[in-house]
């Protein structure tokens, strides 16, 4: 599995030319991270006042490896690919744990709503890739509850630590749309999405890794990343891929 830190990226108008990965950020490479730009114009129809000028600021597009407050146990990292739990656990969970049980990767927790606890669901079942043998454990009475069972083959990362860099560049990457209703309001806000993205460049899973403290801005940053697909130089890009990209909403 590739972790992927973008160094300097520079966009407009949604387009990003060019996506470089990397195993994890040297102190020099950090320092070097750009900012993806993407303005826009919106007609401001009600007030007949012509155009009402928009600006979207998707700050630096920083993925990959993330940096965690410690390392991560060892049963904890053979359920996640070798990453700590607590950096895969969406902004809406209000608590989340996992556990081996035989040869089974259990993870249990609960949201602040159904839509954090299923886009925790769903993430985490990507995270498996193609992997079979995924369970579900719902209770009908408790909507807000997890329950899910992976077999722990199907979390092992399986990419060479000495693989060659994954160098995805996307095919396409519309950016966000300021939902007019926030705009209106005057939120503001940066939603962190983590992807799953899988060897095809396709991102099979999503969640919010923070969130800009307003539904409507983190559900735009979703639903733009949904959509986005990505190709590789690498001929056997890895089966899972781990993108973080912090979303700037400003104007």
């Amino acid at each position: 599995m590739a972790w992927i830190y973008y160094p300097g990226i520079h966009a407009w108008r949604g387009s990003i030319p060019c996506l470089h990965a990397w195993r994890g950020p040297t102190p020099a490479a950090a320092a070097r991270i750009g900012a993806y730009v993407a303005d826009w114009a919106q007609q401001d129809t009600a007030q007949g006042s012509g155009v009402a000028y928009q600006r979207m600021i998707a700050a630096g597009v920083l993925a990959g490896m993330m940096v965690a407050a410690g390392p991560a146990l060892a049963d904890e990292g053979r359920c996640t690919r070798g990453k700590a739990v607590r950096d895969l656990i969406d902004a809406g969970m209000v608590s989340m744990a996992s556990h081996r049980k035989g040869d089974q990767c259990r993870f249990t927790g609960v949201g602040s709503d159904i839509q954090a606890t299923w886009r925790q669901a769903l993430f985490l079942s990507a995270l498996a890739g193609n992997c079979r043998g995924i369970a579900m454990d719902v209770d009908p009475r408790q909507h807000t509850r997890l329950g899910i069972r992976v077999p722990e083959r199907c979390l092992v990362d399986t990419d060479a630590k000495d693989a060659p860099p994954v160098d995805w560049w996307p095919l396409s990457s519309p950016p966000p749309r300021y939902p007019q209703e926030a705009f209106s309001q005057g939120m503001k806000g940066t939603t962190v999405i983590l992807m799953v993205i899988n060897r095809e460049g396709r991102v099979t899973g999503k969640m919010i890794a923070g969130s800009s403290g307003h539904a409507v801005l983190d559900q735009a940053a979703l639903n733009a990343v949904s959509s986005w697909t990505f190709t590789s130089k690498r001929s056997d890009p890895p089966e899972v891929s781990l993108v973080r990209i912090p979303i700037n909403f400003d104007f």
